[in-house]
């Protein structure tokens, strides 16, 4: 009676594996494959009824003999001794490299002109005795250099050539510099720029990491654009192009995830009021985001302090509508924390708001506007008070989105798509095995 019943589950199980192999053959028979209009792979459209797809990212970095017109990434440089360096970037369709001496990268691609300063880094700060004069705050860039190059410009931080003219003032980017926008490694090395620049004027750049940056850094590309993966994928794969030996990869792994000037505290995403109880310190809260980058023992609690769904980096408990890892702070629980950590505000991004807001009695200021229906707006901290300054330069996120698009028949015949399918498969695997809790 046992072999009986043993006999019909596995013929009925047998059955259903069999009818998933011919659905899927069907479905894959079916597929179509979405590209950029460059010609990079974005997305595999499976059907699952008619008219209905289901839509799979390709994070393998494939194309269609890709082309994309006047884009440059990288450059990705490595220090070769006090003053070598090897250099890599992509330029439309290829990959180019150079060898070289001395403190500066030129590049020619698509018939402009870029300089990249290969100095070295200028160390993050922690703590201030008090504000500067005059420190501007920047949020959730999110790889959108037209918009960071418009915004300086317009408060005049820049001249009309990009160069820092702000003196000894200061810039305070508040994370999410980097993802979603094509142009990730340019932003990174606008900021190392200007970061330079500043600092041999008597001014300051100062760069918190993100969610957004610890995804980069990680191997994370649930929020990288397509043609940014290609391009890396072309120039040995995108945790190579940020590894540690690289002058960006090195720079950001030493920037840190939360900073205090004077009596106001800067985080992404904000202050757990439940980890108080455990550290008021911001030299300890950076320092295991160090320890943890240079791969040293950092404890779970510390750890989930930084990078936990409800840490520094991630955390929206200050807002209404947050969500269930993050249950809403009630006013009480912001002063608990500003007690804590000696300040009067906590600036925070992260959470997109439809203008700069002062919530929980001004204790909390949230500066996310990347969004196009937000008001086009920064914060600005003169002689220690925070003051909103509208700038009328617009993010345009959704002219981004509503690039054009192509779709072509995915054909499994062909080994050229088997390659893409099995790219694919194996890209998702590696996506899977990111470390928690990214």
């Amino acid at each position: 009676m046992k072999r009986k019943l043993w006999f019909y589950i596995l013929t009925i199980v047998s059955l259903l594996v069999l009818l998933m192999i011919i659905l899927l053959g069907f479905s894959l028979a079916n597929a179509k494959l979405e590209l950029s209009h460059s010609g990079v792979h974005q997305r595999l459209l499976m059907p699952v009824g008619t008219g209905a797809y289901m839509a799979i990212r390709n994070y393998a970095g494939s194309g269609d003999q890709a082309f994309i017109p006047g884009y440059l990434d990288g450059p990705v440089v490595r220090r070769q001794g006090e003053d070598k360096w090897t250099a890599s970037w992509y330029c439309e369709d290829r990959v180019y490299t150079q060898e070289g001496r001395g403190a500066k990268l030129d590049i020619t691609c698509a018939g402009k002109q870029h300089q990249f300063p290969l100095g070295p880094a200028i160390a993050a700060t922690q703590t201030q005795n008090e504000l500067p004069a005059r420190l501007v705050v920047l949020s959730d860039i999110e790889g959108n250099l037209t918009f960071l190059d418009a915004a300086l410009k317009k408060m005049e931080i820049v001249d009309d050539q990009g160069n820092w003219r702000f003196a000894n003032n200061q810039i305070i980017f508040v994370g999410d510099s980097v993802d979603r926008g094509r142009d990730t490694y340019a932003v990174l090395w606008r900021i190392y720029a200007l970061s330079q620049q500043a600092h041999a004027a008597g001014g300051k750049v100062h760069m918190l990491l993100g969610n957004h940056e610890q995804y980069l850094l990680l191997g994370k590309l649930k929020s990288a654009h397509p043609e940014h993966v290609y391009s890396a994928q072309q120039l040995g794969g995108y945790t190579n192009i940020y590894a540690s030996d690289t002058i960006i990869g090195d720079w950001l792994r030493k920037q840190t995830v939360i900073a205090k000037f004077g009596n106001v505290l800067f985080a992404h995403g904000g202050i757990n009021p439940a980890f108080v109880q455990h550290t008021n310190s911001v030299e300890d809260i950076n320092q295991t985001m160090w320890d943890y980058w240079q791969g040293k023992s950092t404890g779970k609690l510390s750890f989930d302090i930084v990078m936990a769904q409800t840490g520094v980096s991630r955390y929206r408990g200050y807002f209404s509508a947050s969500s269930t890892d993050s249950p809403s702070a009630k006013t009480e629980d912001v002063r608990k924390v500003l007690k804590a950590f000696n300040a009067s505000h906590i600036v925070v991004g992260h959470t997109i708001v439809d203008k700069i807001s002062f919530l929980h009695d001004k204790g909390v200021i949230a500066v996310d506007v990347n969004d196009d229906q937000s008001a086009k707006e920064l914060l600005v901290f003169e002689a220690g008070q925070p003051n909103i300054v509208s700038i009328d330069v617009p993010r345009n996120i959704n002219a981004e989105k509503a690039g054009a698009k192509k779709i072509r028949p995915f054909n499994v015949a062909e080994s050229a798509d088997r390659s893409v399918l099995w790219s694919l498969i194996k890209a998702s695997y590696l996506q899977s095995k990111v470390p928690s809790p990214y």
